[in-house]
């Protein structure tokens, strides 16, 4: 199971943009997109700050009955780091 801290979430999804054309997920904090592309971009309505909040508290609020129902093979990983580190844990826990 990945684990991140709520700020963490919401900047990532309101940073989230996809492109209408190609359907590619730009992020918009790290990406500069050429112009045109800008044009063709859109925030989906569920990338609002209002919506993240309330999917991660219903996440927040399902995450015992997941871990019980998983506590035999369940690995727990924090996705605010690296993704090198995120790729040594899982390859570890294998």
């Amino acid at each position: 199971m990945f684990e991140q801290p709520e700020h963490v979430c919401l900047e990532r999804l309101a940073h989230r943009r996809v492109d209408t054309e190609t359907g590619d997920v730009v992020d918009i904090s790290k990406v500069s997109p050429s112009p045109e592309q800008a044009e063709r971009l859109v925030q989906v309505k569920e990338d609002t700050e209002e919506m993240i909040k309330r999917r991660y508290a219903y996440w927040n609020q399902s995450v015992p009955r997941i871990e019980d129902a998983y506590k035999k093979v369940l690995l727990t990983i924090q996705t605010d780091v690296g993704t090198q580190q995120i790729t040594d844990l899982i390859t570890d826990a294998i």
